[in-house]
């Protein structure tokens, strides 16, 4: 159900500038994407969306690690923890 709901909730955006409008101006931030949503009357998780996102892109799969961190691991930060001022917000 909540995939074809995505599904549905992508072709109403092709088909509806006004909701285009809408999507942009979230910058692609997925929670606030999954809100809308559910205010257009389309249900679905943000775990969901990110799987149905990472199967509509050619190529991509996921690797256990991927899903160990999916399933409650945790994902490494892209910068130096152990170096507050190579970290964003840091000194």
């Amino acid at each position: 159900m909540s995939t074809e709901n995505i599904i549905a909730f992508g072709e109403q955006i092709k088909n509806s500038t006004e909701l285009q409008a809408e999507v942009q101006a979230l910058g692609g931030k997925l929670a606030e994407i999954v809100s809308l949503a559910g205010q257009k009357g389309f249900d679905f998780s943000m775990d969901e969306l990110k799987v149905q996102l990472l199967e509509l892109q050619p190529g991509t799969q996921l690797e256990d690690s991927d899903l160990e961190q999916v399933a409650g691991g945790e994902i490494e930060p892209p910068w130096d923890t152990a170096n507050p001022y190579l970290c964003p917000g840091g000194r």
